[in-house]
């Protein structure tokens, strides 16, 4: 405003052009706030307007690491190494009543998850999946050591999740700033999620045929007489079939791991 006034007022000379000018520009003079606002536009770098906060920081504000979800899959991951424990020492049907819970487990978070919005977390979206990958591969080597599937199944089971679970801490490790001993220690840091998983449907349908075929073989196990009903080939086609599914699901996961693995930055 004082600006204005000083440019209507001029050097004090002439009277008959400061109302000239007055007359001209009454529009502007009767409000001179707006009118100085329009003429000397405060610079970006004076300016103390606060920039609303991005999406992102406001979800990452608002991230809860425990949520029921979470603590559905932390619990599945705690289980892994004993449901592989009991596959080795050959007690089947120990085995397939902690691999049936685990299944359940997974199938409770993500409906929990879907369905109550509070329930989300983007370290969720990274703790369900690798619980799964987790528990195919403890399965697996245990199911190896007791001899109850194919070396090379296994071989491609654990090739592909491995692959998967080294490909998310890869762009983790990348998604972070700082020094390497920085990223490091920022790593493990829940509270600071940057990556977000999107799983691809062929993931989703290979780690349903997955878990179906370690309940089958332990199934065959515990209660050998079970599935006579089956085909004698039934089982070998299920292992061959998961396993071409596995390795074109590691495949498509790192040919899109931009798309599957959406990295985030706070500072954006």
């Amino acid at each position: 405003t004082a600006r204005w006034n000083k440019l209507l007022a001029g050097n004090g000379h002439d009277i008959v052009v400061q109302a000239a000018l007055r007359h001209h520009y009454s529009d502007i003079y009767a409000q001179p706030q707006a009118a100085a606002t329009q003429l000397f536009p405060p610079s970006s770098e004076n300016s103390n307007t606060e920039q609303p906060p991005s999406p992102l920081k406001e979800q990452l504000a608002r991230e809860t690491i425990w949520t029921v979800p979470n603590i559905l899959t932390i619990s599945r991951m705690v289980m892994t190494p004993f449901i592989g424990q009991a596959i080795v020492q050959q007690d089947a049907q120990l085995a397939l009543g902690m691999f049936t819970v685990a299944a359940i487990t997974d199938w409770a978070d993500g409906v929990i998850a879907r369905t109550f919005a509070s329930q989300r977390s983007v370290w969720g979206s990274i703790l369900d999946p690798l619980a799964d990958k987790l528990l195919v591969i403890c399965c697996a080597g245990s199911m190896v050591a007791a001899q109850l599937i194919p070396v090379p199944v296994a071989a491609v089971w654990i090739f592909k999740d491995s692959t998967m679970i080294a490909t998310a801490c890869a762009m983790r490790y990348q998604s972070l700033q700082g020094t390497p001993q920085a990223r490091v220690r920022a790593f493990f840091n829940m509270r600071q999620p940057t990556v977000e998983a999107k799983p691809l449907m062929v993931g989703k349908a290979n780690t349903f045929l997955q878990f179906s075929t370690v309940l089958l073989v332990l199934g065959q196990q515990a209660w050998p007489g079970l599935l006579t009903m089956l085909p004698e080939q039934a089982m070998t086609v299920c292992w061959w079939s998961t396993s071409v599914l596995a390795f074109a699901t590691a495949v498509q996961y790192v040919k899109h791991r931009r798309t599957v693995l959406v990295t985030m930055s706070p500072s954006k």
